[in-house]
């Protein structure tokens, strides 16, 4: 099943099913009894004749446009590739898992890597349950999620220097209300501390400085009183 055509440019240019003709080593794409990696066309059919995937390789990896078909004809997907790594719309370079689930994304500029942002996922429902954000090498924010989906906390971070930062973290209820907000100052608790019950009914607040602490300082019960 290997169709040869000879293009304008004068060579040769294979077009191939890479799941049925080809096979992997370490990472990069071959055609059987071939050393050099395979450079050329992927087409790909389902036993209907619709198309099932067709894209590009370079050197052994994925290049260029490549597209994804359902058995009824939709797109599943469309995303484009630069030597294997697949580049978002915005040009940032994203890596994926084995359930096709984005587990990195990378902004680069000048060659240099700006910032990036990893996700984890729930091994027995799949669902993302964190969320790290880094800009040159300094973490922005830290995020994680209930198994039922609804946002556990968030922390926003501010690094002044490699002893001195602060962050505002949020904490939610399984039910998905806010449990909990509150502020740190070099791993202490600093400033406004306010706390909910899962019902929705504020619960108290109080002020925080160097970790303890500061102030007036309110409880309420979960009827209101």
């Amino acid at each position: 099943s290997l169709l040869i055509s000879f293009n304008s440019y004068g060579f040769f240019h294979k077009t191939v099913c890479v799941e049925t003709d080809a096979q992997e080593r370490g990472g990069i794409i071959y055609l059987p009894n071939e050393t050099k990696p395979f450079s050329g066309e992927n087409l790909c059919e389902y036993e209907s004749g619709q198309y099932k995937s067709k894209g590009k390789y370079k050197d052994g990896k994925k290049n260029d446009v490549w597209t994804e078909w359902e058995k009824n004809g939709q797109i599943k997907f469309e995303r484009t590739y630069y030597k294997g790594n697949e580049i978002g719309k915005d040009g940032s370079v994203i890596t994926r898992n084995a359930n096709d689930q984005i587990t990195l994304e990378e902004y680069f500029k000048d060659g240099n890597l700006v910032s990036k942002t990893e996700y984890s996922y729930n091994r027995v429902n799949g669902r993302k349950d964190r969320e790290r954000h880094y800009k040159d090498g300094l973490i922005v924010y830290l995020e994680y999620w209930w198994d039922n989906g609804h946002r556990m906390s968030r922390e926003d971070w501010v690094t002044i220097s490699e002893t001195e930062f602060s962050k505002y973290q949020t904490r939610w209820h399984e039910n998905g209300r806010k449990s909990e907000e509150f502020g740190y100052k070099n791993g202490k608790k600093d400033g406004l501390f306010i706390g909910w019950y899962k019902s929705g009914q504020l619960k108290g607040e109080s002020f925080y400085k160097d970790g303890k602490k500061d102030g007036k300082f309110k409880f309420i019960y979960e009827n209101g009183v």
